[in-house]
């Protein structure tokens, strides 16, 4: 076992972990994986403040989420706006930055080291989540209440804050399917709903007492990014949710005033624009490029695609491919789509097909399930519910030989929940039907059922429907859209992960009037969608520009 490690086992127990890993770092020299160049830490603003404030809730510490909430915060800091973290230090019971499959506490004090130290090393202000919301009176009786008190104490209508607590406890599990009568998932879901509250209370404190211009936040379907929305939105704050991009390098945002506070829905009536407006030459050309690299996984975050995969072997006339998603990721919670039950959309799909003798259906499970992981994969319910699947009803596990992208030179149809798949097919011209809520919902691109009988019909015509010209039009523009104006570029992000992740931030980089950076604070600051800036028209701040 090496020094440090001795050292972070120690700190751990006698609870000093922060102030020893500190001394160690400074002691041996150790250069610090996200640090301020010399300049950054003696900062000094020569421009006039406008005594408003930018709250991060820093919510768990992720490596990545300090990097880009300090590298925003000296943007906005730059434009005379003061950040303020909002970190936790091991006061809430929930671990939301962990799963019962990686917990340890070496994980959760790094996590909980680097989000009191990222903003100490910028200079940046930041509050203690358990010393700021135990002001608030009724937060002493968190600890001590059961699930019908703690809803009351919420300061939300029942059934709001359940909503991200329920997502956040999947997400833990590792599992879709919740059993609260079970006295460990009983235990568990109180304690993120106890950690939901603090949260809550923490920040509605920090609106109270500051001069909140927004919130950036992030991760919004879960408690530590779904409740600063929340508070934000209850008080009249803008509130702006920041995730990674499709690609390598890039960020994508989100608004909570949007119809849903998704990093991957913009304004409706702009998306709407985007879809209905032709794209030049060069960016047609441009996504045609992305979208062949897509199909190559290169310049993606993961790689789901198998490389020289096989194609599919079946004698069917008709092939229509049902592809899954990750059961415990929080997307699968569409408020507006046809289903908001995974489960009750693929036993309809699977009932409406299973007497098409000439259509093949194949469930294609999400390579996800693999590669992040899941204690409830799509195998076992169907095991639970077929000793064996009908004749026409074929599934792919998620380590499968087939490729996504060659099965589709196969397809002539396409059904999806909520996936990017669908997308992908509409693009390449093969009819989708749709039962949930993704981003591209209701755009014209694909068959969008407003009830569950019309979805069953639209399966039993399956072999009828067609993508036209207008719908693979639109499939590209939306495409377009999504991943050139929405992903902006945050060059940071391909530091850290491309190096050995010692990353000094420079205050020229994020300083320079063409920076990234700046483009992506005077937007927020703005009031605006957060875009690429050549998508952005400078005459209609919420328009598509072509």
């Amino acid at each position: 076992m090496n020094y440090k490690r001795r050292i972070l086992n120690l700190a751990t127990r006698v609870g000093l972990s922060y102030e020893l890993m500190s001394a160690y770092d400074q002691f041996t020299g150790n250069i610090r994986r996200i640090r301020p160049s010399d300049e950054m830490q003696s900062y000094d603003p020569q421009i006039p403040m406008h005594n408003k404030q930018i709250l991060f809730p820093l919510i768990p510490g992720y490596r990545s989420f300090a990097l880009r909430y300090c590298v925003l915060a000296h943007a906005f800091r730059t434009k005379g706006y003061e950040p303020i973290f909002l970190y936790d230090d091991d006061d809430i019971p929930a671990k939301p930055g962990v799963t019962v499959d990686y917990g340890d506490e070496r994980t959760l004090n790094r996590k909980k080291t680097r989000a009191k130290r990222s903003p100490t090393n910028f200079g940046i202000e930041k509050k203690r989540l358990r010393k700021i919301a135990t002001t608030n009176k009724k937060a002493r009786k968190i600890e001590t209440q059961n699930r019908d008190a703690l809803v009351r104490l919420s300061d939300y209508p029942d059934g709001t804050i359940e909503k991200y607590v329920k997502a956040s406890l999947r997400k833990y599990l590792k599992k879709y399917r919740l059993n609260l009568s079970d006295p460990v998932e009983h235990d568990l879901y109180i304690e993120f709903l106890q950690s939901a509250i603090m949260i809550s209370y923490a920040c509605q404190e920090i609106t109270k007492r500051k001069n909140l211009k927004c919130i950036v936040s992030h991760e919004q379907s879960y408690i530590q990014g779904g409740i600063p929305m929340e508070v934000g939105r209850s008080a009249g704050i803008d509130v702006y949710i920041q995730g990674l991009g499709y690609h390598e390098g890039e960020l994508m945002f989100g608004r909570a005033r949007n119809h849903v506070p998704q990093t991957q829905f913009a304004n409706r009536n702009l998306m709407t624009d985007a879809v209905e407006t032709r794209l030049s030459k060069p960016e047609k050309k441009k996504i045609d490029e992305v979208m062949k690299k897509r199909q190559n996984n290169e310049n993606t975050r993961a790689d789901y695609a198998v490389q020289d995969g096989t194609a599919y072997d079946t004698n069917k006339s008709v092939i229509v491919g049902v592809f899954s998603h990750l059961l415990w990721d929080a997307a699968l919670e569409p408020e507006e789509g046809v289903y908001s039950d995974f489960y009750t959309w693929l036993d309809d799909t699977i009932s409406a097909g299973l007497n098409m003798n000439d259509v093949e259906f194949i469930i294609k499970a999400h390579p996800a399930e693999d590669i992040r992981g899941t204690n409830e994969p799509i195998k076992d319910w169907l095991t639970e519910q077929y000793d064996t699947l009908p004749d026409n009803i074929s599934f792919l596990p998620p380590d499968t030989d087939v490729n996504t992208y060659q099965l589709f030179d196969q397809l002539d149809a396409g059904v999806v929940f909520a996936s990017t798949v669908g997308l992908e097919m509409a693009y390449h011209r093969i009819p989708v039907v749709v039962g949930g809520y993704p981003p591209y919902h209701g755009y014209g691109l694909t068959h969008t059922p407003s009830t569950k009988p019309e979805y069953k019909q639209l399966i039993n015509d399956i072999k009828t429907l067609e993508c036209s010209d207008e719908m693979k039009a639109r499939a590209i523009r939306f495409a377009h859209f999504l991943f050139e104006c929405q992903s902006v570029d945050f060059p940071y992000l391909s530091e850290l992960s491309n190096t050995d992740g010692n990353v000094v931030i420079e205050h020229n980089e994020i300083t320079r009037e063409e920076s990234p950076y700046q483009k992506i604070a005077e937007q927020i600051l703005n009031g605006e969608e957060v875009l690429d800036p050549s998508c952005r028209n400078a005459d209609n701040e919420d328009g598509f520009s072509k």
